[in-house]
């Protein structure tokens, strides 16, 4: 009855009134109440006020009903939060999905809407140690899984928790999705006369103040300090001058993420019984010496990445679970407890801190001592040409016709999805080229961030291989890189219908590759695998696609999660229409919603 007569008193506006009522409901469709819904929009009229401008906002009732009047013409985004729930808007089909606005104007002076809004869930357990018993005050970290390049990763997802005296942590206020849990916490490492360096200069990663003398967190082997850093968990004592030492553990209790357990978290669900036990195995001591092309490198701060860690990103800007430590005056550093296993050993340092190393390194037992001698940084040399019979624009990054220091619109990204380091990274950009350096070796895709007002990025060519399509192995300098654009666009777009016949306003239209290999190499923001919601016409519009065959198809967007797992893209494909993209070609096409097969 509450329903009924809130839209009656919303059908009985004046009118010239435009007016949004709707209902805020759960993931089963169940009506919320209490939940705050707030509208933006650039027409709303601005209150005055010493907080400055405050949007509109109402709570729903029992009925999760709600109703925004006396609103202008335009274009409105809408917000649906509560405690407990993760964030709705309108349009949104899934937790993080995309969103939709809604459009009033004389001919359409109300709308009707739903917003959906999904209950959190939690995961928690305990920690013991190796004989069973509680670990107090450790930390552990929460990562989601997510797609890139066609392959599973996992990346932070920005929760760690604590134990408590009884060894158990939770995890709450986390969307559905697929999780795992991992125990880690930073292992910095100094030598006597490192620490003596990082007390005069002050500079030092602030995980490796833990390593400090004095501090309760610190412990001493041989000629250097090993740290354990906040949250970690203090190794058994010392036997034969080498430290036990438990590694990064993820559940189901595995130092392997390959290993690990998912564990799936649904909508409102709390998982408990996510226990992991800890086990001590050995460490070797690895120390040496650093060597830049102006002698030692001082100050240079040394990493070791272990492989276990491959695909898995544990801290928000990764790497800060690797050990670390700084190489001294002379250049000397040392790893006094390494549990056994593989790693990559990366530095940085040398003139402007832009020389590098990434050296593998197997550790079985002790590696003392080893000499790492660093290479310059790699530099990319790139032209743009410009296709189409028009002049080139001023600038290719926006700016004015002039030479300078800022940043080139083409970038590199690693190959495997990992966050990329760059040592002092410079670009030097015109609208006939650019150079950069700062890069380190390794697996990389070429991409441009931004291309020129009215034209399309093409192809980035080197050694006469497209790297925006086929990852280059970086190893030295790139000096014939060209970056074509062309004013020829090409792309995809038209109408989506549903079962019935009608305009689909709930759809994702899905687009990628007709050769069943680029599902399974197609890099980080792939060029050719795209998506696009529907209107509410059920129109679509997919822009910036490289001529070629393409699958088509339209999913309901609830169901557009990680689509682009290759076993999906196997599955769409069967059920998908194939079109043929020509270069400045845009094609129109009709298509009809259709469910995953599985």
């Amino acid at each position: 009855m509450m329903a009924a007569a809130l839209l009656a008193c919303v059908l009985a506006q004046a009118p010239d009134e435009r007016a949004i009522s709707g209902k805020v409901v759960d993931g089963a469709g169940r009506p919320v109440g209490g939940v705050v819904v707030v509208v933006t929009g650039a027409n709303l009229i601005r209150v005055a006020s010493g907080r400055g401008y405050a949007p509109p906002r109402v709570l729903t009732g029992a009925d999760g009903r709600f109703v925004f009047r006396s609103l202008p013409d335009g274009s409105f985004d809408l917000t649906a939060t509560k405690n407990g729930y993760a964030e709705g808007a309108y349009g949104r089909r899934r937790p993080s999905g995309s969103s939709k606005s809604v459009v009033l104007s004389a001919a359409r002076p109300l709308e009707d809407i739903s917003i959906s809004i999904w209950k959190t869930g939690a995961i928690s357990g305990t920690l013991t140690d190796e004989a069973g018993e509680p670990i107090v005050n450790a930390r552990l970290r929460l990562c989601k899984a997510t797609l890139v390049g066609g392959a599973r990763r996992f990346a932070s997802a920005r929760q760690t928790a604590m134990t408590d005296d009884r060894g158990e942590y939770r995890f709450g206020n986390l969307v559905p999705g697929d999780y795992i849990v991992a125990v880690s916490a930073p292992r910095p490492s100094l030598t006597v006369s490192g620490l003596e360096m990082v007390g005069q200069r002050r500079q030092a990663p602030a995980a490796m103040m833990t390593a400090l003398p004095g501090l309760p967190t610190a412990v001493t082997v041989l000629d250097a300090v090993y740290g354990v850093g906040p949250g970690a968990i203090v190794p058994p004592p010392l036997a034969n001058g080498h430290l036990m030492v438990y590694p990064p553990t993820f559940y189901a209790s595995t130092p392997s993420v390959t290993s690990a357990t998912v564990i799936r978290l649904a909508s409102g669900e709390d998982r408990s019984g996510i226990d992991i036990q800890l086990q001590p195995i050995a460490s070797g001591r690895v120390a040496g010496v650093l060597i830049a092309s102006d002698g030692p490198g001082a100050g240079a701060l040394v990493r070791l990445e272990s492989t276990a860690l491959d695909g898995v990103q544990l801290g928000d800007a990764g790497g800060e679970d690797d050990l670390i430590t700084l190489a001294d005056s002379a250049g000397r550093f040392v790893f006094p407890a390494v549990p056994f296993g593989d790693y990559r050993l990366r530095a940085a340092g040398g003139p402007s801190n832009r020389e590098w190393t990434n050296t593998p390194l197997s550790v079985a037992g002790d590696l003392d001592p080893i000499v790492v001698t660093m290479r310059p940084p790699i530099k990319i040399i790139g032209r743009y040409v410009y296709e189409g019979g028009l002049d080139a624009p001023e600038s290719a990054s926006g700016g004015t016709s002039q030479s300078s220091m800022r940043p080139a619109p083409f970038m590199l990204l690693p190959a495997d999805g990992s966050a990329l380091v760059l040592n002092g990274l410079s670009a030097f950009t015109s609208p006939q080229g650019f150079t950069m350096e700062g890069f380190t070796s390794g697996r990389y895709f070429g991409r441009v961030a931004e291309s020129p007002r009215g034209w399309m990025f093409k192809s980035a060519v080197s050694r006469g291989v497209d790297i925006s399509e086929i990852p280059i192995d970086l190893t030295d300098d790139i000096t014939d890189l060209v970056i074509t654009f062309t004013n020829q666009w090409s792309g995809i777009g038209g109408t989506v219908h549903d079962a019935g016949g009608a305009p689909d306003a709930a759809a994702a239209v899905l687009v990628f590759p007709a050769n069943a290999d680029a599902w399974r190499n197609y890099g980080p923001a792939p060029r050719r695998l795209k998506s696009g919601p529907t209107n509410a016409r059920g129109e679509f519009g997919i822009s910036s696609l490289p001529p070629g065959e393409y699958y088509a198809v339209a999913i309901p967007e609830d169901d557009s999660d990680n689509w682009r797992d290759p076993e999906t893209l196997d599955a769409l494909a069967r059920v998908a229409t194939t079109v043929t993209i020509g270069e400045g070609e845009h094609r129109t096409i009709e298509l009809h919603t259709q469910r995953v097969p599985r």
